[in-house]
């Protein structure tokens, strides 16, 4: 008698990555693509190669380990909204994380875990902050923006540069960038 077939969705945020992880699913005897309109998400079967079951028995996400992304990709995890992490830089775990995760395990790659870690836990006012600063406005723009005081925002400028160990708001910018929450590139004032 065939297993039933488990239904694993696989959410990634990458075209490119995405290619990768069809291959890596393609190689391996004991899985099935499923057809899926969807192509960041890809769905598997287990042994039984009917069709795919309606929902999902566990959704394993394939995410950059930087900073932001692993914090939020962690967040996901502990709410139980996936049930297994791996890193776009290690796809080679996630036959072993597709194993885990049928089996009622749950699977976190070690560098999302890792890098998560080093990322500070920012309030919406910071984040904002930081997204101002990164297309260079003042701390005078940004406090009219928000509705606060300058100060104020000067002591989210202080409180960011000490999370993210910055000197400056460079560095700041540069840190943030590092760790996915602005782009490259981005300028301070």
């Amino acid at each position: 008698m065939p297993r039933q077939a488990i239904r694993i969705a696989i959410q990634i945020d990458d075209p490119l990555v995405s290619r990768a992880v069809h291959y890596v699913i393609a190689t391996e005897p004991r899985w099935t693509l499923c057809q899926n309109p969807e192509p960041s998400d890809v769905r598997l079967t287990g042994l039984d190669v009917g069709n795919c079951p309606d929902q999902a028995g566990a959704t394993i996400l394939v995410t950059s380990a930087r900073p932001a992304r692993a914090s939020s990709a962690i967040d996901a995890f502990t709410s139980g909204v996936v049930d297994g992490i791996v890193s776009t830089d290690e796809l080679g775990l996630l036959p072993d994380a597709i194993s885990a995760v049928t089996t009622g395990l749950a699977t976190v790659s070690p560098k999302v875990r890792d890098a998560a870690k080093i990322m500070p836990r920012l309030s919406g006012r910071k984040l904002a902050v930081i997204a101002k600063l990164a297309v260079g406005c003042s701390s005078a723009t940004i406090s009219a923006q928000l509705h606060v005081s300058e100060s104020t925002i000067k002591r989210e400028v202080q409180e960011l540069c000490a999370a993210f160990e910055a000197s400056s708001r460079a560095e700041l910018l540069a840190a943030a960038a590092a760790a996915g929450l602005v782009s490259a590139g981005s300028r301070g004032d």
